[in-house]
């Protein structure tokens, strides 16, 4: 049985879902499907908001859903006095993930929708994301991993099958990924890194980071935008980022890899 099919059969278990959507590859798919095979009526997608997520991730969001069709519902589970959240510990993820679903399932219960997904493909498992942890402890299922979804499974489906336009969409990640661990978190900073990473994206760089270490920022861009990026736009670069009050613009030799902040983990 093709991971597909698996992955219907797996939804048709159920009379109806609650999607934790984002509006990213991997829940955006996972709406799809689950819409085809149980009916929209039958869907419920959640859009949590806190302050860890860029704006402009919310409204590619809304507009994606409100141009399919989606039922999709905004709930907000700030962090900003979550202590544990904040001290941007190792296991930040946890703490963070078990906020926003806790208060996404509690939503979908009022709402009469008693499971609850989310978009984790296999992929999501080669990295520390302690979050997973939260999940289960909350009895979240994620049927793209159950069904062995990798991300380029999801990509290439979202293309055949639903023409969803997220299907080559660059992979993104909270703010918080922007500060290393064991740097508190700051209204300030993520504003910082939100406002760096929409200038880069304005100059065509749509596959970027701004990861932020103390007074120097580290772009991560792919290795194939370096000459378009030292030729026009470095100097431009570090003068808006000295306006959001960063002091010094690195760029990082080796591009742009998604989970680069969790490299100090792996060789620790």
């Amino acid at each position: 049985m093709d991971a597909f099919k698996r992955l219907k059969e797996n939804l048709a278990a159920y009379d109806k879902v609650a999607v934790a959507y984002s509006g990213g590859v991997d829940s955006s798919f996972l709406m799809a499907v689950a819409a085809e095979v149980l009916g929209r009526e039958n869907v419920m997608g959640i859009y949590v908001v806190n302050e860890l997520h860029p704006r402009r991730e919310r409204f590619d969001a809304h507009v994606l859903a409100e141009m399919i069709g989606w039922d999709i519902h905004v709930i907000n589970a700030s962090i900003l006095e979550n202590e544990d959240v904040m001290a941007n510990g190792v296991n930040r993820c946890y703490y963070c993930k078990r906020s926003a679903f806790l208060a996404a399932k509690e939503y979908a219960a009022e709402h009469g929708f008693h499971v609850l997904l989310d978009g984790t493909n296999l992929d999501d498992l080669s990295d520390h994301r302690p979050g997973f942890k939260a999940l289960e402890e909350l009895g979240v299922k994620s049927p793209l991993r159950e069904a062995e979804f990798t991300k380029e499974m999801v990509r290439t489906l979202s293309k055949k099958h639903y023409d969803l336009p997220t299907w080559n969409k660059p992979s993104d990640s909270c703010l918080a990924t922007r500060i290393p661990y064991g740097t508190p978190l700051t209204v300030e900073a993520l504003a910082v890194a939100e406002k760096g990473e929409a200038y880069l994206h304005e100059l065509g760089y749509m596959t970027c980071r701004m990861r932020l270490h103390g007074s120097v920022a580290r772009v991560e861009i792919p290795v194939a935008d370096f000459q378009k990026f030292l030729i026009n736009h470095r100097e431009d670069v570090a003068a808006y980022f000295k306006e959001l009050g960063v002091t010094y613009t690195a760029l990082d030799v080796l591009g742009f890899r998604s989970g680069s902040g969790n490299e100090g983990l792996k060789d620790a």
